[in-house]
């Protein structure tokens, strides 16, 4: 439906670019470079301030910001939103950042609307802009990575060979590793092995403009959970993408087109790697998305006005499997997603308006949603029910098609400081509609282990309001940033335990969904002090406060205060670094059935580990590492960690105990 308006907002987009534009765009943390190897972007994303992560295993960590996560965040992957396939988020978006994608950075949401259901926040993950402007006609890095806890390798490389008018690229990138020990010597599993590789083409014609087309490539196999009842045995994904820029100067115009399509097929079992008890499962899944996003800005007598339209397609369905032996696993035991399909076209328009050395930029959104699930019908044999049946058994609904009219605002106000510092007030208020997931999963099983979803949930409304100073400071001088907010959030989508609630028919105990109120605050800090010429000193913190405002109960998976302190100390071409890793008690959880949704498996200590690098940089782009990390080789898991469903001694997923590596790379 929504895919055949692409061309017209293509024309449309380009049209809006006739005048000279400056584009206008919420403050972000700067972007944190990566390094080449990164084998799952999700736990080298915990790198950044405010990102948090849930782990299940040795990869797919799954980002959380502000305590919230999956459909509430939007992952950008070098311009494209891939999505993950298994219901039970074993392979999030990240998993599927392109080989080379070596730039992270995190935009707060609330702060415009130039970002579709992203209430929480935006993750960018990007590849470098390559600019053969200089005369150069190659560019290549590559790097090598062995850590020896789990012995974990992994390399990659990238090269590119172009001139002025355009470029040609290929990247590459390879991991695997065996299960990690804990901090008392015990083995946890997260073995792994993965693939990426891919190629773009691109087209320069003049300094301003630039189209670029990829197609890159995600095999993942064998991948253990620690926190799963099933591993993975495969996880593929096939994404094209195609981007356009003109930046423009004088009466020239700009313009941003990203353009995408991907498609994920993921299988996970219980029985090929891991020994095998009682009844078999397995589930292949597939995840087709596909999206465009278009955005210039005019110039007016008022100010800077922006404008963009956008729209994607997500296709998800998967279906689990049951029998008593390896070969027979063939019994239809539930429709998991039943060709849930998710399609959102959108338009958004705000204005730069400047009076001194104050800036307003108010903001205005509209999107409409539509949701179906057409196999909702199809009944597997015996005593398992359809989608439908375990609809209208918990809510006395079914999957009827639906459309939603969503309607985002935002007002931020900036204001320069002290020469490079920045006060920013945001006001918002912005709506997420159901994700497929929360509107249409549908597993079966006795009455506790059923997982239903909602199709009647009423999509989210954020009342966002935030602060946020800081100053950005030079080389030699102190950096910091200090930000709090509250979010006042209506129908907020609640997964949850049967209790008979209001909207819920019964009191089974199965996992359920819901709308609710609910009340999130935060406060974070981070910043940067030069002790002397040689040594500087950084620290960040983050703390989040959620409420579920029916019940007077926390919200679950809510990070308890946590952060970072650091010394960096450099000398010529050696620089060094300890850190300390830390994060306070978690108290405020939810863990009993009768009251809440138990996803958190209880409380969880206050911990602290010590990390401790070198880096050497050598002559024509090379460069050596090594490091320990968990240096005293502590027993911790962080408080998101899945429970552990493998090992009953354990509580939650364990992390790495102390891990000894070395890493080499070289840019040319």
């Amino acid at each position: 439906m929504y895919t055949r308006l692409i061309p017209t907002l293509i024309c449309i987009s380009a049209g809006l670019a006739a005048e000279e534009v400056i584009t206008v765009t919420a403050e972000q943390e700067p972007p944190l470079r990566l390094g080449l190897p990164a084998a799952d972007a999700g736990a080298t994303l915990r790198s950044l301030p405010g990102i948090d992560a849930v782990r299940m295993g040795g990869v797919g960590l799954d980002p959380v910001v502000r305590g919230q996560s999956a459909s509430r965040l939007r992952v950008i992957a070098d311009g494209a939103c891939p999505q993950g396939a298994c219901p039970n988020r074993m392979d999030p978006p990240a998993t599927y950042a392109p080989a080379g994608a070596t730039r992270a950075s995190l935009a707060a949401g609330g702060l415009d609307v130039r970002q579709p259901g992203a209430p929480l926040g935006v993750i960018r993950l990007e590849r470098e802009s390559l600019d053969f402007s200089d005369g150069s006609v190659f560019r290549a890095e590559a790097d090598a990575r062995y850590a020896g806890n789990g012995a974990a390798r992994e390399a990659g490389a990238w090269l590119a060979i172009g001139s002025e008018q355009g470029y040609a690229r290929g990247s590459f990138h390879a991991a695997r590793a065996d299960d990690y020990e804990d901090g008392d010597g015990n083995a946890v599993r997260s073995a792994y092995r993965s693939a990426k590789g891919g190629g773009s083409l691109g087209w320069t014609p003049t300094a301003q403009t630039r189209f670029e087309l990829s197609h890159d490539l995600t095999r993942e196999r064998d991948v253990l959970y620690a926190g799963a009842g099933m591993d993975a045995t495969c996880s593929d994904d096939a994404s094209t993408r195609l981007r356009l820029s003109h930046a423009g100067d004088g009466a020239r115009a700009s313009l941003t087109l990203d353009a995408w399509a991907s498609r994920v097929e993921h299988s996970m079992d219980n029985y090929s790697l891991r020994p095998a008890t009682g009844m078999r499962m397995r589930a292949p899944t597939t995840s087709d998305s596909s999206g465009i996003q278009a955005a210039s800005s005019l110039r007016t007598g008022a100010g800077l006005l922006g404008l963009g339209l956008d729209a994607d397609e997500l296709h998800q369905d998967a279906r689990r499997y049951s029998g008593m032996t390896d070969a027979t696993v063939t019994t239809l035991n539930s429709v998991l997603w039943p060709d849930a399909r998710i399609r959102r076209l959108g338009v958004w328009s705000d204005l730069s308006v400047a009076a001194g050395d104050v800036r307003m930029i108010p903001g205005l959104r509209y999107d409409l949603v539509r949701s179906e699930a057409p196999d909702s019908g199809v009944d597997p044999a015996g005593a398992a029910m359809s989608p439908d049946q375990l609809y209208a058994l918990y809510y006395g609904a079914d999957a009827e098609a639906r459309s939603e009219h969503l309607f985002g605002a935002a007002l931020r106000l900036e204001r320069d400081w002290a020469g490079d510092g920045l006060i920013t007030l945001a006001v918002s208020r912005q709506q997420r509609a159901a994700d497929p997931t929360e509107r249409f999963i549908a597993g079966n099983g006795t009455p506790s282990a059923r997982w239903v979803g909602n199709p009647e949930l009423e999509a989210e409304t954020h009342n966002l309001v935030q602060a946020r100073i800081g100053r950005d400071g030079g080389r030699e001088q102190a950096r910091w940033h200090g930000e709090v907010w509250f979010d006042r959030v209506q129908d907020y989508i609640r997964r949850d335990r049967a209790r008979g609630q209001d909207g819920v028919l019964l009191a089974d105990q199965a996992t359920v969904y819901h709308n609710g109120q609910a009340l999130l605050a935060g406060v974070s800090a981070d910043g940067s002090l030069p002790l002397a010429s040689w040594l500087e000193a950084e620290a960040d913190a983050a703390w989040t406060w959620a409420e579920d405002l029916d019940s007077d109960l926390p919200l679950p998976q809510i990070p308890p205060l946590s952060g970072t302190a650091a010394l960096n100390a450099h000398h010529g071409a050696l620089q060094g670094r300890l850190a300390v890793r830390w994060s306070a008690r978690a108290t405020r959880v939810d863990d009993d059935p009768t009251t809440g949704a138990a996803l958190d498996a209880g409380e969880t200590p206050a911990w602290a580990v010590l990390d401790l690098s070198a880096t050497w940089t050598l002559r024509h782009g090379a460069e050596l590492s090594a490091g320990v990390d968990n240096l005293l080789d502590r027993t911790y898991a962080e408080h998101l960690n899945k429970p552990s469903a493998f090992d009953t001694t354990v509580v939650r997923v364990n992390e790495p105990g102390r891990s000894a590596w070395v890493s080499a790379g070289v840019r040319f």
